[in-house]
């Protein structure tokens, strides 16, 4: 029999418990480790739990694959568009998908544990910053 984790037998699939450990993300944010390429040999999908304090935001980024998510606790504001000219409020049992190339800038209203799903299996993806669309954030008049 080869690792719990199916990791070490070539060839042999086997279902897999990835027990929660912390990490910080390419855009700083704390998410939980969860099913990726290097926890559980996923090869198309990756599900994480990301946590945002109240009064936080995630920098503006954008990536290349697609992102589904499920807000479990709290309130948020999502700000999308070339120039986050669009603004979504999420509320607890919310599902948001963002597509590729969309740039976001999530905002917790309130601490938010968010569910979320990428279509890559990866842990952190490139994830490509958008330090002037986060300059822009940061000039609204009013943010949430």
């Amino acid at each position: 029999m080869g690792d719990v984790n199916g990791l070490t037998e070539v060839g042999v699939r086997h279902c897999v418990v990835v027990r929660t450990g912390n990490y910080r993300g390419a855009q700083g944010a704390h998410y939980s480790c969860g099913l990726s390429r290097r926890t559980a040999s996923m090869e198309t999908l990756s599900v994480h739990r990301l946590l945002i304090h109240a009064g936080e935001h995630e920098p503006a980024h954008e990536h290349d694959y697609e992102t589904g998510l499920v807000l479990i606790s709290g309130s948020c504001t999502v700000y999308w568009g070339q120039q986050l000219e669009h603004r979504t409020s999420l509320w607890v049992g919310d599902h948001f998908a963002i597509p590729p190339h969309v740039p976001h800038l999530p905002v917790a209203l309130t601490d938010c544990d968010i569910v979320l799903a990428r279509s890559v299996p990866d842990q952190d993806p490139g994830i490509r910053l958008l330090p002037e669309l986060e300059a822009l954030y940061m000039s609204m008049a009013y943010r949430p």
